[in-house]
């Protein structure tokens, strides 16, 4: 299969790639973003936790019995910002959050973006900045700075719950077992659609993270193409592979293809497309089916609607010119991969 071949086959005007550039969003101030989140209530939430035992683990199922443990936490649920993510933080956490957001609002050069006047306020502007310059915390993230993020998602239903956590994933003691021994996860999402954010900072990681962790939605959600996908995958892996970590395992490269192709940068997505016609097509189905179904319009759906278009219009001839090159001559597996995504690329609705 030649790349070459199949970047000429994807030229594109200005204006049909910026109709698929995501920009970045004009970020409320920080005062609105906190009037938005809202005051939270409390609640008591179970979350795992090392169990101190560090290993080493026979397998994944050992270290989920032995190395982890439930642990109830007095928490902060915020839930009335007009989406339906809860945002959830450990009480000790958010009032150390609170300390933060604080200073930030009292020490902003925009007087738009100050709270309200309070006679018990005593410290001023310039002590406020001088605090949060020396504050251990001074660069997280902060609940109502999720808010933007969760408004791009494509469907925001996906994540039942984000919680902001002030440790260390503690599944990484296993991945530092299996993966890699430096490993630190920034993310991770439970089976039932809670994901967890672990000492999150304000970077540019945040968006990419976050729709990495929702690629993972999209495929609990898209059982037919996840299925397809694997065989796009096994035919195509050997051709291009985004990063190392895509292999760690089957989910993670949907994860990978995932962040690639709903990068802000339409010209990174037309990379993947170019290089991975077969996976593209298999996930920006996907896509496109997230789109129609969701009740929730995100920000971007325009731009997302037209990378998914794009995949049905310009992408799947060229999946099916990669499919029609893959020699099956000697291999009846790969015969019935190829008949099988056939199948799937020519039933895919267009958008």
């Amino acid at each position: 299969m030649s790349t070459a071949t199949l970047a000429s086959s994807f030229e594109l005007s200005d204006v049909d790639l910026q109709k698929m550039n995501i920009a970045a969003a004009v970020d409320p101030c920080l005062s609105a973003l906190t009037t938005r989140l809202g005051s939270g209530e409390q609640a008591t939430e179970t979350l795992p936790a090392p169990s101190g035992e560090q290993g080493p683990f026979a397998n994944y199922d050992d270290f989920k019995a032995h190395g982890l443990k439930q642990v109830a936490r007095s928490v902060r649920v915020y839930s009335g910002h007009g989406l339906p993510t809860k945002i959830i933080v450990p009480e000790d956490y958010a009032a150390r959050l609170d300390e933060v957001r604080t200073l930030r609002l009292r020490g902003s050069e925009s007087s738009i973006c100050q709270p309200p006047a309070d006679n018990s306020e005593t410290v001023s502007v310039e002590d406020a900045r001088c605090r949060l310059a020396q504050h251990d915390l001074r660069n997280r993230l902060l609940p109502e700075e999720l808010l933007p993020l969760l408004d791009e998602l494509p469907d925001s239903s996906y994540f039942s719950a984000l919680f902001l956590l002030d440790e260390a994933n503690p599944e990484d003691i296993w991945v530092r077992q299996d993966y890699n021994s430096g490993f630190v996860s920034a993310m991770a999402t439970l089976a039932d659609g809670r994901s967890m954010l672990f000492r999150s900072e304000r970077n540019e990681f945040l968006r990419p993270n976050l729709l990495h962790e929702w690629s993972h939605r999209l495929q609990h959600h898209c059982q037919e193409e996840s299925t397809a996908f694997s065989d796009a995958l096994e035919l195509e892996w050997r051709q291009y592979v985004p990063n190392t970590y895509a292999l760690r395992s089957y989910g993670e490269h949907w994860a990978v293809i995932g962040e690639e192709l709903t990068n802000s940068s339409a010209q990174r997505f037309l990379t993947l497309a170019q290089k991975a016609p077969l996976r593209t097509i298999v996930w920006l189905t996907a896509l496109g089916k997230s789109l129609a179904t969701s009740r929730h319009q995100c920000r971007e759906h325009s731009a997302y609607v037209e990378r998914v278009h794009f995949a049905r219009q310009r992408v799947a001839p060229a999946a099916r010119s990669a499919l029609s090159a893959v020699d099956t001559t000697a291999d009846s597996v790969a015969q019935e991969r190829v008949k099988r995504l056939q199948a799937f690329i020519d039933k895919a609705p267009s958008v």
